[in-house]
């Protein structure tokens, strides 16, 4: 393994031990329907 891989993975690694790094801003979700698409959004 590459030495940028091992420090893409260590930097997951870390960004995955601090949950409050991420937020949500927007949420869409799309669903396929038989007869039609719906999409949610929050």
């Amino acid at each position: 393994m590459d030495y940028g891989m091992i420090g893409k993975i260590e930097k997951s690694k870390r960004y995955a031990e601090e949950p409050e790094r991420f937020s949500f801003d927007d949420f869409t979700i799309k669903f396929d329907g038989d007869n039609n698409d719906h999409t949610v959004t929050c």
